[in-house]
């Protein structure tokens, strides 16, 4: 056999093969031999059927035998180039097979995806959004958790508590008032005492089931009372000995302090994460297999249409019109080529670095699957395919990449934001 290779963009490959009439008419005699163990033919024994009657009957396995016999040496010879399929390649004849006779086919492949250009990391930096900590925020937010609050006037101010009164004369629960979380219903912010507001049930939120079935959308109030934090200098160890499980102040700072620290941690680990991949992204080249890419997109799209569409419940009708949406759809051809190139080269570093998983480390995070998917350990594991141990594997392996990443780039800060406006991101 003689062979060419054919390279295309996009990890795609042709191998064109030409098998002489020699080489056509010994596959057919291996094939005879093959079916000639299990033939049989009306006056002869299972197994001794001469082959020249099995051609002559010509048998429809024959030329699928023959097919894989000849494939199997191209398949050898695509072993031989040490790149490995990313799928199964399609057969393609290219004239008629038979015996006495030259045949000629190529296989279409892909192959697995591979970086063609990476930025030095010596002199890669990346700038991030940092979050700081706001020591007003957490003695304020310390006092909320307790519910040391004071009654105050003027306009009301994110994160302050909102006493109302519910006017609808259809309302049928058993007090008509209650108290709204400006953090969580911010169309509050702003308001007075005494004034009147209209709240659908779609702004309603974390509050609807206290309303619905009870009274008519939308719900008037009438705010009577507004409760701020307590000024933290002012709140004494007796009062944190009464309203919470810790004896002092000194010792509730402490731990709220160290909570909030890994808060902080964590949002701005996020957000070097991000920066990171937007920066080694934008500097990647990738030989990419198409349909590598395709079912990429296909999730993407998935995702973006159930986060922006069917979660904020917006009508159909209204996407064509919506330029956000628009442009997210418009942006994901390319934000998949860009997060899978990203994939592939941690996956190298990973590789190049040395970085593994034991088994203990598997069996922790086989817990938090199962945890998320709120189903015991042992049911979980039992359930598992050998591809999903394998991709859990895989995506810790890239998660302990990025880790070492966070701590080898360049990292710079470009801007400061608030905790309070880091931890509503978060939660969003």
């Amino acid at each position: 056999m003689t062979f060419h290779l054919k390279t295309y963009p996009d990890a795609l490959r042709q191998l064109f093969v030409a098998c002489s009439i020699e080489e056509t008419n010994s596959t057919f005699d291996k094939a005879l031999v093959i079916l000639q163990k299990n033939f049989i033919l009306q006056g002869y024994r299972k197994g001794k059927v001469p082959v020249e009657m099995i051609a002559k009957a010509n048998p429809p396995e024959l030329m699928s035998i023959v097919s894989d016999l000849i494939t199997q040496e191209a398949f050898s010879y695509i072993e031989q180039q040490k790149t490995p399929l990313y799928g199964q390649p399609r057969f393609n004849p290219l004239n008629s097979l038979s015996r006495d006779k030259e045949f000629f086919f190529s296989l279409v492949y892909e192959i697995y995806p591979t970086i063609t250009k990476e930025p030095d990391l010596s002199k890669t930096e990346c700038s991030y959004e940092a979050c700081e900590m706001d020591q007003k925020f957490i003695e304020n937010t310390m006092c909320r958790q307790i519910q040391l609050l004071e009654s105050t006037s003027g306009t009301i101010q994110d994160f302050d508590m909102v006493k109302v009164e519910i006017l609808n004369k259809d309302y049928t629960g058993d007090k008509k008032e209650a108290s709204f979380d400006t953090s969580k219903l911010e169309l509050l912010i702003g308001k007075k005492t005494d004034e009147t507001v209209s709240i659908s049930f779609d702004d309603l939120s974390g509050y609807l089931l206290d309303f619905i079935g009870k009274v008519s959308d939308p719900v008037q109030v009438k705010i009577t009372d507004i409760l701020r934090a307590k000024d933290w200098k002012k709140v004494t160890d007796e009062e944190i000995a009464e309203k919470s499980p810790f004896k002092t102040k000194k010792e509730y700072l402490e731990q709220s302090q160290s909570q909030f620290e890994n808060l902080v941690t964590q949002y701005n680990n996020t957000q070097k994460t991000e920066a990171l991949s937007n920066t080694i992204s934008s500097q990647l080249q990738a030989e990419l297999p198409k349909s590598l890419w395709l079912n990429n997109l296909r999730d993407l799209a998935v995702k973006v249409a159930e986060k922006e569409v069917i979660k904020e419940d917006m009508s159909l009708a209204n996407i064509a019109k919506n330029k956000d949406i628009l442009e997210k759809f418009s942006k994901l051809p390319t934000d998949s080529i860009e997060g899978l190139s990203f994939v592939i080269w941690l996956e190298n570093i990973a590789q190049k670095e040395n970085i593994s998983i034991d088994e203990n480390e598997l069996e922790y995070h086989f817990y938090r699957y199962a945890q998320a998917r709120r189903i015991p350990m042992n049911d979980f594991k039992k359930n598992m395919t050998a591809e999903e141990k394998e991709s859990i594997k895989n995506e810790v392996i890239r998660e302990k990449a990025v880790h070492y990443l966070l701590e080898t780039v360049k990292f710079t800060v470009s801007k400061t934001i608030p905790l309070a406006t880091a931890l509503k991101s978060m939660h969003r």
